[in-house]
């Protein structure tokens, strides 16, 4: 039997040939997603050895297996995920997965206190639900949109929208006016900061468009995003970095000043650390893709 360890929240072995396509939820495009509290989502086609393990993780995972299976521990045992069962790990529960040979998942990261904060109540398991088909090729269909050159990002966002009344309809969740509410003037909110990255935002006046105190604007983006404001906006510099370097001639100077960093040094840095390369590197392996 896998064994829980005490000593993390969070670890996790992805062998290389593991194939993974992440939702972008930062696009504006994916608003309605962001609307739901779906912090992070994909469909991934795993192979063993890949293990993840939780022990207090502040978000909701739920993963439908497509094809192949994976051995899950919680607290209350061991057992399978088999193809077309749904699996919810509420927030804070301890779980463990490993991939037995292949493995491929769609799955749903959902932030815990917003429409969702129900989940938390039910124990790690196998959930029974409606057919989850739409919910798979509104996603597919999603990311094959958003990945074409001529995708219409206008059918994108419907996509998005139908993704999320399907994942709704899966999980039995409706969405809390409060919380819909507060979600919506947060995605409103990324949207200003995303159309002005070289602006100098900060948690001070990101709270003042929210009309609400710094201390607890920190509070509700953590809570909604699963991260702190400032990283937050650092995601949406760094996408919007990878962008210009990949579609532009600009200059990593310039790109760096694009996206609200004075000095190339500082970017490059920082670029680095999200991405695990440098922008002149990550611009060679990509211009001849």
């Amino acid at each position: 039997m896998l064994q829980p360890s005490e000593n993390f929240a969070e670890t996790t072995i992805i062998p290389p040939q593991c194939l993974e396509r992440f939702l972008p939820l930062e696009e504006s495009y994916a608003r309605p997603l962001r609307e739901r509290g779906v912090l992070l989502a994909g469909i991934s086609e795993l192979e063993a050895p890949f293990e993840v393990e939780r022990k207090s993780m502040p978000f909701h995972v739920v993963v439908y297996t497509l094809a192949g299976s994976a051995r899950v521990q919680t607290r209350q045992g061991e057992s399978e995920m088999n193809v077309g069962e749904l699996w919810l790990g509420p927030a804070r529960q301890y779980h463990r997965y490993q991939a037995a040979e292949r493995w491929k998942v769609m799955w749903f990261h959902l932030a815990e206190e917003t429409q969702w904060n129900a989940l938390a109540s039910e124990a790690p398991g196998v959930r029974p639900t409606r057919p989850i088909r739409p919910l798979r090729q509104a996603t597919e269909e999603f990311l094959n949109e958003t990945t074409l050159q001529e995708g219409d990002f206008r059918v994108a966002h419907t996509y998005a929208e139908l993704i999320g009344l399907l994942l709704d309809r899966a999980l039995g969740q409706k969405l809390n006016p409060a919380n819909a509410q507060q979600l919506a003037g947060l995605s409103r909110l990324w949207e200003r900061v995303d159309a002005d990255l070289s602006g100098a935002w900060s948690v001070e006046n990101l709270a003042a468009q929210m009309y609400v105190s710094p201390t607890h604007f920190h509070r509700m983006v953590v809570r909604h995003t699963g991260t702190s404001p400032m990283e937050f906006v650092t995601r949406l510099r760094m996408r919007r970095a990878a962008e210009l370097l990949r579609a532009s001639d600009q200059t990593v100077e310039s790109v760096a000043v694009s996206v609200g960093y004075g000095a190339a040094v500082a970017f490059s840095k920082a670029f680095k650390r999200h991405f695990g390369e440098s922008p002149g590197k990550f611009r060679a392996s990509r211009s001849t893709s």
